[in-house]
């Protein structure tokens, strides 16, 4: 036969756990109601930034790389050659060379301009595809956010109920412990049973 108080240690243990169990599912359940966005799930590499900041800039000049340079060695090649057309021969023969220069140099600076917005092309291409990589580590983030709210409300109402259905069965187990029936119940008098 046990002991008295061997019988008030053992309930009091079991209804430990289920309590532990509730207190847990609780503090699961704040942790989800205050999980923010900013607690490191809108984490991007500074690299994918870089790179992003670094497409965005060139991504709306017309220029090549070195464009002015080659604009500026143009001009003095063509001014050269205008020069050395001016030298000799007649005149019309000069203005024929001049005007033959003059196309040359336009027709090579659309060349030039059109190199440029070749590579502005490029760069915008460039920024797309930084874009869509910034926006999948967002979209993986935001997922990973809502898979650990989903799991911390989860594993809360596991521990929730879960603690009250052991506190339960704790306070029968204890009830029977006591002398009382168990899973009987708690017997109540009816209303009119009491006397005033």
């Amino acid at each position: 036969m046990a002991f008295p108080w061997q019988k008030v240690v053992q309930a009091v243990g079991d209804t430990v756990g289920p309590v532990t169990k509730i207190i847990m599912g609780n503090k699961q359940k704040k942790m989800a109601r205050n999980l923010k966005r900013s607690d490191g799930f809108d984490y991007i590499a500074p690299e994918l930034k870089e790179n992003q900041d670094l497409s965005e800039q060139g991504a709306y000049s017309n220029r090549s790389f070195n464009q002015g340079v080659d604009e500026a060695n143009l001009r003095k090649a063509t001014a050269g050659s205008r020069y050395s057309a001016g030298l000799t021969g007649s005149a019309a023969k000069k203005l024929s060379a001049g005007a033959s220069s003059e196309n040359k140099y336009i027709n090579r600076l659309q060349l030039l301009r059109q190199k440029g917005r070749n590579e502005r092309l490029g760069r915008v291409d460039k920024l797309m595809n930084a874009n869509v990589m910034v926006g999948n580590v967002r979209a993986a983030n935001e997922q990973r956010f809502q898979d650990t709210k989903a799991a911390l409300k989860g594993a809360s109402m596991q521990n929730i109920y879960g603690g009250i259905s052991s506190w339960g069965d704790a306070i029968s187990n204890s009830a029977s412990m006591f002398g009382g029936k168990k899973g009987g119940g708690m017997k109540f008098k009816s209303p009119s049973s009491f006397k005033f």
